[in-house]
């Protein structure tokens, strides 16, 4: 969420949508109309300090520590852009417990 509105215009969209792919996991999709990643940059942008646009804020470690907390909990993260200018979409899966707390 952080990145999608770092990286979005004032005037851009930011949007977030779950769902469930299968009955045992629950999907979040975050999406944006941003600066987008170049396509031999999909690859990386999970690695630490690795910042795949010019604009420099931060350490590059957001990514990095995100999938780690995902992986942590059973679940995957992934990166999908069209390229520069095309915004970006990162889902989220993770899995579900079939108790209540």
């Amino acid at each position: 969420m952080r990145n999608a509105g770092k990286f979005t215009s004032d005037f851009g969209e930011v949007s977030v949508r779950t769902y469930n792919v299968t009955s045992g996991s629950i999907s979040i999709q975050i999406s944006d109309s941003g600066v987008g990643i170049a396509p031999e940059n999909l690859d990386k942008i999970f690695e630490p300090f690795e910042q795949a646009h010019s604009r420099r804020e931060g350490l590059g470690l957001g990514l990095s520590i995100s999938k780690a907390i995902v992986e942590m909990h059973g679940g995957s993260i992934q990166a999908h852009s069209e390229g520069l200018g095309k915004g970006a979409t990162f889902v989220i899966e993770l899995p579900t417990s079939k108790t209540a707390l």
